[in-house]
């Protein structure tokens, strides 16, 4: 079909719709009318007239338009202009129909197109040619316009702006944006709107972008928002902390049956008011286990009376004068139960269906909404909690002194400075506490392990992650050496386990067995990479020893790299353990089988086993320690959510911790208790790729510089006693022996 030119005489006669999509002849007075509603309306339908800022959305408003009318054969060209001399039929287009519709259709597009933009068309004496001709003029335009939003939205940053107002703008950039042709992916949008967002959301923006599971544009929006207010609530906080005179306030609860009764005046506020006096505030208190002004329940001597007793289960709730979050735990003599406002530090939760309420001191009933089992972790053992109950509204969190000591035969002893407590049976310190504005608390980092309160499965998890994702045989093993990891738990759900070990049935056993370290050692080499490390490493080769099962690694440039690091490796043997490596063994690979490793094992006495061609079965101890190490590896690298040219970081971390776990075939001993004749050490471990921020001090530029900044955990030092500390922002690592 031919397209229009500027002499209607030259073009063919096309008869039937005007839209070349359309089935259904029209007469020439339907047409009219459908002309008469376009005109009298496109001012009113298209918002905006053409410049070259607003080119895509106007393009779409006006090709919309014609459509709906049946006139955008006379945009694209379709419906061309019948010829003067054709004879036309009742249905179909004259030629002085088809050229007033275009020429009508002509000046509607004028109306809707600015000044600027204007002198480019005026030439022109067809619908089709004006609309091509502005398609080909501003398509370039919007090319440099989308680049020019990007650059924008990349360099938009937060400052003082609300939440609400930077997501705003960022919306309005994104939306501009797609209004070009070129909508962001939401992954680009997460991007940009976290790398806007201001210094004090830097630990949120960590959590998400370690975070394995993807999240949507309005979870985000969400979190975000969210962030903002906590953010408000615990500056309001800090700010009232300032001005508080009493330095603790006790507010009384008891568990009733929801009458909402008050007992004579018990839970008084003595902080009526913030500007009276401490020693009027302190005279106006009311006790709320004696009933009796002048004094606070911390002071009364009823307190310390073992003969006097409540009808009621009595439970403090303390709101100490500092800081305390809701992960700070507080012991009770006089709490019958357990209570928790966070729902996660349940074990085996089930909905509550008694019809028992925690009662405040000022009438306020507060409703039980589960019940379940926890768990307090301490340095040499752990602490159950039975019949913990779950109260959302409450404000802290208690322990009862009771429930503890019966269910786990144990003695709780108070004094002036903390708290002890100790096994009933051996007498052996399980936790200490101090004593803080005359309450006992149990802190987020009173354990060896810094563990706050968990529930059994969370704490099972976080051993689960710090020890590079071992099998849960193999974990369960190690609780032996943990006493932190619960008996019971038992985790099922690890995505990164899942889709990191997908395997094939397992090789044929070995029935070799050595009686001594280094009578044998399996040797094979890793590789390529799919990635190039930070260092530009591709391969890595592996030594295990046989007898202890202990692994060395040592990442390589190239293949034939691995010579020189076997003459390192059989020094540092010689060195450190006094041995000689009596069988190598390793597969047929050109890398083994040459002139001078066969020339270096026959002057140093070894004897070199090497696999049949196409047959690695053979070398299956080194085979199976690879599965194991890039298992482990891409475990890790998976749950931190960190590129993999951080490969070999991951790898150094993966061997590290897989010579410290209990095996199997070493009747459940690791090989470095093997190697080095002492079990390993594990409160050290971290979680690889966790949030950790190192002490820079040393490297600051002046005395206002920081102190620290966000750093990400990248495994152990081998040469000190230290953590690899990764600066994402400028890739620098720092050695550091400890870190927040």
């Amino acid at each position: 079909m031919a397209t229009s030119s500027s002499s209607p005489a030259a073009t063919t006669s096309v008869s039937g719709p005007i839209s070349g999509n359309s089935s259904e002849n029209q007469t020439a007075s339907e047409y009219r009318q459908q002309l008469k509603f376009l005109m009298s309306h496109i001012k009113g339908v298209i918002s905006l007239t053409l410049t070259a800022e607003n080119f895509p959305l106007w393009r779409s408003q006006v090709f919309k338009l014609f459509k709906a009318n049946g006139f955008e054969g006379f945009l694209d060209g379709s419906c061309t202009c019948p010829s003067p001399l054709h004879t036309t039929s009742a249905n179909e287009l004259s030629f002085q129909t088809w050229n007033l519709l275009d020429q009508n259709l002509a000046a509607a597009l004028y109306s809707v197109i600015s000044p600027s933009i204007l002198p480019y068309v005026l030439s022109l004496d067809h619908c089709a040619e004006i609309w091509d001709t502005i398609n080909r003029r501003l398509q370039s335009n919007t090319r440099s316009r989308t680049i020019q939003l990007r650059n924008e939205l990349h360099h938009l940053s937060m400052k003082n702006q609300s939440m609400s107002q930077y997501l705003l703008a960022i919306k309005s950039i994104v939306d501009a944006i797609a209004a070009t042709g070129s909508p962001l992916d939401p992954e680009e949008v997460i991007f940009y709107t976290l790398n806007g967002l201001a210094p004090q959301y830097q630990a949120l923006k960590m959590a998400i972008h370690t975070n394995l599971q993807p999240i949507s544009l309005d979870d985000l929006y969400t979190l975000l928002c969210s962030e903002e207010l906590n953010l408000a609530q615990e500056t309001t906080t800090a700010l009232q902390n300032l001005s508080i005179t009493d330095p603790a306030t006790a507010l009384a609860a008891y568990c009733g049956r929801g009458r909402g009764r008050n007992n004579a005046g018990r839970g008084r506020s003595s902080n009526r008011s913030r500007n009276r006096t401490e020693k009027n505030a302190s005279n106006n208190i009311t006790c709320q286990i004696c009933s009796k002004t002048g004094h606070s329940a911390i002071k009364c001597w009823y307190r310390h009376d073992q003969s006097y007793t409540e009808d009621t289960a009595k439970t403090a709730l303390f709101t100490p004068s500092d800081s305390n979050t809701n992960s700070d735990w507080f012991l009770d003599s006089g709490a019958s139960n357990h209570l928790t406002s966070d729902h996660s530090n349940l074990h085996s939760s089930k909905q509550y269906s008694g019809n028992q309420q925690i009662t405040l001191g000022n009438g306020y009933q507060l409703p039980i909404q589960n019940s379940g089992k926890g768990i307090l972790p301490t340095p040499t053992g752990t602490l159950y909690l039975q019949n913990l109950l779950h109260v959302p509204n409450l404000s802290f969190n208690l322990i009862s002194i009771h429930r503890l000591t019966n269910d786990n035969k144990c003695t709780v002893k108070f004094s002036a400075n903390g708290f002890c407590i100790q096994d009933s049976t051996t007498g052996q310190t399980l936790l200490r506490g101090p004593c803080v504005n005359g309450l006992y608390p149990i802190r987020s980092t009173a354990t060896s392990a810094n563990l706050a309160l968990f529930s059994a499965q969370e704490v099972h998890n976080l051993w689960h992650r710090r020890l590079g994702h071992p099998a849960p045989q193999t974990l369960q093993t190690a609780r032996h050496f943990i006493p932190a990891i619960c008996k019971t738990s038992h985790n099922k759900h690890c995505n990164a386990c899942n889709v990191a070990k997908s395997r094939r049935l397992p090789f044929t056993s070995s029935n070799t067995i050595t009686s001594h370290c280094f009578d044998l050692v399996h040797s094979d080499i890793w590789g390529p990479s799919p990635a190039t490390s930070t260092q530009g490493y591709k391969y890595y080769v592996a030594f295990i020893d046989d007898h202890s099962k202990f692994s060395w690694i040592f990442p390589l440039i190239h293949k034939s790299d691995v010579f020189t690091t076997f003459i390192t490796f059989h020094k540092m043997i010689n060195t450190q353990f006094n041995k000689s490596i009596k069988i190598f063994r390793s597969d047929g690979g050109g890398e083994f089988i040459n002139g001078k490793f066969q020339q270096l094992f026959k002057n140093l006495g070894i004897l070199h086993q090497y696999s049949c061609p196409y047959t690695p079965a053979q070398n299956g101890v080194a085979e199976r320690k690879h599965r194991h190490i890039v298992e482990t590896m891409r475990s890790i690298l998976l749950d931190a959510n960190l590129p993999v040219q951080l490969w070999v970081e991951a790898m150094n971390a993966s061997v590290y911790l897989i010579n410290r776990l209990p095996s199997r075939a070493l009747q459940n001993r690791s090989p470095y208790q093997i190697l080095y004749q002492k079990p390993p050490a594990y409160n050290h471990l971290k979680i690889f790729g966790c949030l950790c921020y190192p002490w820079l001090r040393p490297y600051s530029t002046s005395k206002l510089s920081p102190f620290s900044i966000p750093c990400v955990f990248i495994g152990y030092a081998s040469a000190q006693k230290g953590y690899r500390c990764l600066d994402p922002k400028t890739g620098k690592v720092y050695i550091q022996a400890r870190y927040l």
